[in-house]
């Protein structure tokens, strides 16, 4: 046996373990999400995914206008911010002067990062619930 060949090993192992584990996290938020809606599931049906009538007096729910909503504006965000990325990336490694790259590069990163995409969530879930218990408090 190679001397290397105990690390990689090691390494496949690991990476293996943690896959595993992504997948298992995945499958347990699925069995969380199904057995918490499972009263609406049987009351409402899996019909709920392919109606748009919003109806709340008549009991009547469908989800599709939102659905369709939600993908449509993430496609559209990706057709508009992938452009402007590649040409950002490619001008900053390709393009730019050195002199130039330096600057703009630091800055930018942290702006294309999931960590602000995750700090945006909260603020939008976080946020308008608390607002309202904030301005009282502040009276």
């Amino acid at each position: 046996m190679r001397r290397g060949s105990q690390g990689d090993l090691g390494f496949r192992l690991g990476t293996g373990a943690f896959a595993v584990l992504v997948v298992a996290i995945v499958v347990g938020i699925g069995a969380v999400l199904i057995s918490e809606s499972w009263l609406s599931i049987q009351k409402f049906g899996l019909g709920f995914w392919q109606t748009s009538t919003w109806d709340p007096v008549a009991g009547d729910f469908g989800a599709l206008p939102f659905i369709w909503g939600t993908l449509y504006s993430s496609i559209l965000a990706l057709v508009i911010a992938t452009p402007v990325a590649l040409g950002i990336a490619i001008f900053i490694a390709e393009l730019c002067p050195a002199w130039l790259r330096m600057p703009p590069a630091p800055a930018l990163l942290p702006a294309f990062s999931p960590p602000r995409v995750v700090r945006n969530s909260i603020r939008s879930s976080f946020m308008p619930n608390r607002l309202p218990a904030f301005a009282t408090w502040r009276r």
